[in-house]
C-alpha cells in the first residue's frame, strides 16, 4: 500500500505544525510506530526533494500477517452481525426504528456472537507468506 504524508495528514485528523518538516517528522514517527508494533511488516520512505528541502514523503507500506488476520476476522464479525440483524428484522436494510426482540432471541444472539468472537479465522497461507 502506498500513501503520501499529505494523504495521512488529511485523512487522519493529525495536527499540522507551523513548520512542514515538523509535520513530516510526526507522520514518519507514527508510521515507524506502526512497524514497531507489528501492524506493518515494513515501511519504505520515498522522499520528494526540492534541492535539499524535503517537500513530501511517500510511504510504501506492507501490512503484517497478524494485522491482515485481524482485518479478516473483523470482516467476518461484521458479516455475521449483518446476518443476525437480517434474521431478526427480516430485511436487508438498516432499521430506522426500534426493533423489538424477545428475551430468548437476545440470549441466542449473544451466545452466537460470543462463540464467533472466540473462533480463529481461517488461515490463508499466501497472505501469511508475504
Amino acid at each position: 500500500m502506498t500513501l503520501s504524508a499529505d494523504e495521512i495528514i488529511k485523512n487522519s485528523g493529525m495536527n499540522v505544525w507551523s513548520r512542514r518538516r515538523d509535520t513530516l517528522r510526526a507522520v514518519t514517527s507514527a508510521v515507524d510506530a506502526l512497524v514497531e508494533e507489528g501492524i506493518l511488516t515494513s515501511a519504505e520512505k520515498l522522499y520528494d526533494k526540492v534541492g535539499a528541502r524535503i517537500e513530501g514523503i511517500t510511504y510504501v507500506m506492507l501490512p503484517s500477517a497478524k494485522f491482515l488476520a485481524q482485518v479478516r476476522k473483523a470482516q467476518a464479525v461484521e458479516n455475521a452481525n449483518v446476518a443476525a440483524m437480517r434474521a431478526i428484522t427480516g430485511d436487508d436494510r438498516r432499521p430506522t426504528d426500534f426493533v423489538p426482540v424477545t428475551p430468548a432471541a437476545t440470549v441466542e444472539t449473544r451466545a452466537r456472537r460470543a462463540k464467533r468472537l472466540t473462533e480463529e479465522p481461517p488461515r490463508l497461507p499466501m497472505a501469511e507468506a508475504g
